[in-house]
């Protein structure tokens, strides 16, 4: 508005009384949202105290490791939250042993929610390394707790879930990620959990809880590898999740457009929706809720899982709604290669010129078979390379960083790491190759370790998983490296064999 248009208008809104009474109701807006503040500010310090017994309480659960009486001291808004939580108390108690000691200590300000006080906790895990040690094995977490204060000042805990020490792309309740092309969150009630990457097995995930109810919206940045409609990406995606779960019914998907963008919906953008309901362990909750909202734009796939109870999401609806509104493309006008490629460089350090795989982050650098297509592949790994030769064989390079819980990868962490490994896909080494052939651990210039081998199946021959493979693992201390592939015809599997002589890490 031009600045006399501005002042005319000032004018008549004044000279019709409506200016005073205006002004009257911004103060009056504004006296609220301090005391509001203020309230929250008391609410908090009041919590604090009784947070902070809380805590000592549950390490001290923790130490004398019964998980279930852990899990017992929670009153849960989340049954899967809280199922997720269990299962990794228990597998903490069983990693660090009978001698494990925690400590627990609140990280930056506190949050306020209706009825709730949420808390970033830091816990300090230590346990005795064998004879000899410097010192104790140390594992660092940190977790969301929310509680919620009774009328005596004891601190209930009702929700907690872990998340990474290290937080990108949150400010304000919202994630926003530029390279993955989207923003999503900032409503009331919402807390922003992101998720580490080998728990989500995605490029990039985050869950937005609405706290003090059992609502949930997780969502997940994948780059699919083969072109598909956002309908059939959404039909595959629920009847996945139906095969794990008895008596689910799956609904026909349906196109779905994102409400930030219905009134100018971007031509390339193809995003549908689909339902799966289970039966309720209650007879007064409707059943199980799971809604697939599927996004795919620019080569990237976003995900939008709702979760909840039939009855929350209905009686929750106006938040849901919300929160679905806050989801937003960033750009709409930007190149399809150009847009898959930054968040996989973003995410991964990697890239790929022609058939060599370039990443800068980990300086990691190997060169494919001439003719074979490499392309990206997302997982739970820090970076995953696929190639495929015009013969149907197929090689992986496949990088994994040090596992929550150890200090760094050693041979030895390697052996069981691999071992699981090779009874999950049915494998074995070669019977004529012993420790102190190719097979044995080999130690490099640069102090890292490699060993290649041949691998055997064990199980029926298929197309993706052949008789025999190839496979060199590189081992650094921060750091484990896997080739791994197999060659239909003779040339095919001396080209895989020369591919890992390239592996280069400076």
């Amino acid at each position: 508005m031009h600045r006399p248009a501005r002042s005319a208008c000032l004018t008549l809104l004044h000279c019709l009384g409506v200016l005073p009474f205006l002004g009257i109701a911004v103060a009056q807006a504004a006296d609220a949202k301090a005391q509001r503040d203020q309230s929250a500010k008391l609410a908090i310090e009041v919590a604090r105290p009784a947070i902070e017994a809380l805590l000592t309480s549950l390490d001290e659960q923790f130490a004398r490791g019964d998980h279930n009486q852990y899990i017992a001291a929670f009153t849960p808004d989340h049954a899967g939250a809280m199922a997720i939580l269990g299962r990794h108390i228990q597998r903490l108690c069983a990693m660090t042993g009978e001698r494990r000691i925690r400590s627990s200590k609140i990280v930056g300000d506190p949050q306020s929610y209706p009825d709730r006080t949420v808390v970033r906790v830091r816990h300090t895990i230590e346990w005795p390394q064998g004879e000899g040690a410097a010192g104790p094995n140390r594992l660092v977490e940190d977790s969301y707790l929310a509680v919620r204060i009774n009328d005596d000042g004891v601190a209930v805990p009702t929700f907690a879930i872990e998340m990474p020490t290290q937080i990108d792309c949150i400010a304000g309740g919202k994630f926003h990620c530029p390279p993955c092309n989207y923003e999503i969150g900032g409503v009331a009630g919402f807390l922003c959990v992101p998720l580490r990457r080998e728990q989500a097995l995605a490029l990039e995930a985050a869950s937005f809880y609405l706290i003090g109810t059992d609502v949930v919206c997780d969502v997940h940045v994948l780059i699919p590898t083969k072109p598909k409609k956002a309908t059939s990406s959404a039909l595959t995606l629920a009847s996945a999740f139906a095969e794990m779960e008895e008596g689910a019914v799956v609904s026909l998907p349906s196109k779905w457009s994102p409400p930030m963008h219905r009134a100018n919906l971007p031509a390339d953008l193809d995003a549908a929706r689909i339902v799966v309901d289970l039966p309720g362990d209650r007879p007064d909750s409707g059943g199980v809720r799971t809604i697939f909202h599927v996004v795919q734009f620019g080569g990237l796939q976003h995900i939008l899982l709702l979760r909840s109870t039939a009855r929350s999401l209905l009686k929750h609806q106006d938040a849901v709604d919300s929160l679905l509104s806050s989801y937003m493309l960033l750009k709409t006008d930007c190149d399809e290669a150009q847009l898959a490629a930054l968040p996989l460089r973003h995410h991964t350090g990697g890239f790929i010129n022609g058939s060599q795989y370039v990443n800068d982050r980990y300086r990691i650098a190997l060169t494919g078979p001439k003719s074979w297509r490499a392309e990206h592949r997302v997982g739970g790994a820090v970076f995953r390379v696929h190639w495929t030769s015009p013969n149907g064989s197929q090689m992986w390079l496949i990088g994994h960083r040090v596992p929550t819980g150890m200090k760094t990868w050693t041979t030895e962490t390697a052996n069981r790491w691999l071992s699981h490994q090779y009874a999950r896909s049915n494998l074995k080494p070669a019977a004529s190759q012993s420790p102190g052939t190719d097979a044995g651990w080999q130690k490099n210039a640069d102090k890292s370790w490699r060993r290649s081998c041949l691998m055997l199946s064990t199980s029926k021959k298929t197309p993706d998983s052949p008789a025999r493979r190839l496979q060199h693992v590189q081992v650094y201390e921060d750091l484990l490296l896997i080739v791994d592939g197999f060659g239909t015809t003779r040339a095919d599997e001396d080209a895989l064999r020369a591919a890992y002589q390239t592996l280069k890490r400076q």
